[in-house]
């Protein structure tokens, strides 16, 4: 059996951006269902984090969540295995009240959400599926993942030592150890496509910020029988940079691609005023969202493109060493701070 894999769908993401909205929807419909349909995959692992919204969802984002992503899964006929993510919950120490459930648990015959784990046998292959781990469930989720005799288990786990971003490794969160015992362990909830040891984070099925900039976005397809995971990437993107110099040639450059886009222009050179203008001309004319130009102020440092995750991780390991400073005597505090503090900064990164 081939089974499709998704993670953090994030229907409503950005303040319920129409123009996110629309791009996200396109990949269902223009890339995701297609290709399920020519593979012949009629099963659908989401690893949570469905909707972004925790406290409310967007009736307009709701209506066209169910007519291009839940309508087109009733009509093919998946079977569709949804586990509660972070940004699924409204309250953060409970999954009992969530949005997949209240939006469409029990109205769908094949589309199933899962706010306790469950272990389901695909294929021939069990599957441990763990829902967002809090206060609440943790001690419930631990046990049902030592007691399992799955092969695979499901997760929308923060786990340390991964990549909450690129160049940013988590801290605060599981010990891997305890998903050790597995062959495999896919996860959602950390954005960026990256995997060690038994655990695949499979990342985002498109760019939903500057930081997916030169990241593969796409969907998996897990294969049971072979145990073979394939990458099928998503061709749209909604970032992009372009790298001035007064000796570029922009001729042959399609500017229809940046309509409705994000694009950095990352200037290393730029004597030719009238050069530099026309390019920016066209990337207007083109009707691209946004243009933000960056001047870098020094020769060396215009000899590559600003790198955001070592910005990231500079900033965030001052901020901790100042709160250890300040909270020398109370660790637990200090370790508290700096959560916060990280996942204030993260946020930050996504309005970008």
């Amino acid at each position: 059996m081939k089974i499709a894999i998704l993670a953090d769908t994030h229907f409503g993401a950005r303040n319920d951006s129409q123009l996110f909205l629309d791009y996200f929807t396109n990949f269902f419909e223009n890339t995701f269902f297609p290709e399920c349909e020519k593979r012949g995959v009629k099963t659908i692992i989401h690893l949570g984090d469905l909707m972004d919204r925790r406290k409310f969802v967007n009736f307009n984002t709701l209506s066209q969540v169910r007519e291009k992503f839940v309508e087109p899964l009733v009509a093919g006929e998946y079977d569709f295995h949804c586990i509660v993510g972070n940004h699924d919950t409204y309250f953060k120490n409970t999954n009992d009240v969530n949005s997949p459930m209240e939006l469409f648990g029990g109205r769908y015959e094949k589309v199933h959400i899962y706010d306790n784990p469950v272990t389901l046998t695909l294929g021939g292959c069990k599957f441990a599926l763990v829902p967002w781990m809090n206060k609440e469930n943790e001690d419930t989720c631990l046990g049902f993942m030592q007691d399992s005799d799955a092969k695979i288990v499901c997760g929308h786990f923060e786990l340390n030592g991964y990549q909450v971003m690129r160049g940013v490794d988590y801290t605060g969160g599981l010990d891997p150890v305890y998903v050790k015992k597995f062959d495999r362990v896919f996860s959602g909830h950390f954005h960026q496509k990256h995997e060690k040891e038994n655990v695949h984070y499979f990342g985002t099925a498109y760019q939903m910020t500057f930081n997916d900039l030169f990241e593969k976005k796409g969907f998996h397809i897990y294969d049971t029988e072979t145990d073979e995971i394939e990458f099928v990437e998503n061709p749209e993107q909604k970032f992009f940079s372009v790298q001035y110099t007064d000796d570029a040639d922009y001729s042959m450059t399609d500017f229809r691609k940046y309509r409705d886009s994000y694009v950095k222009v990352f200037v290393h050179e730029k004597k030719n005023a009238a050069k530099f203008d026309k390019l920016i001309e066209k990337l207007y004319d083109s009707r691209a969202e946004s243009v933000m130009i960056l001047e870098n102020e020094t020769q060396k440092q215009e000899s590559k493109p600003v790198d955001e995750g070592a910005l990231a991780t500079d900033t965030l390991t001052l901020i901790g060493e100042q709160i250890d400073d300040m909270h020398s005597n109370d660790k637990d505090e200090a370790e508290r701070l700096k959560d916060l503090f990280k996942e204030l900064y993260l946020e930050s990164f996504d309005e970008n």
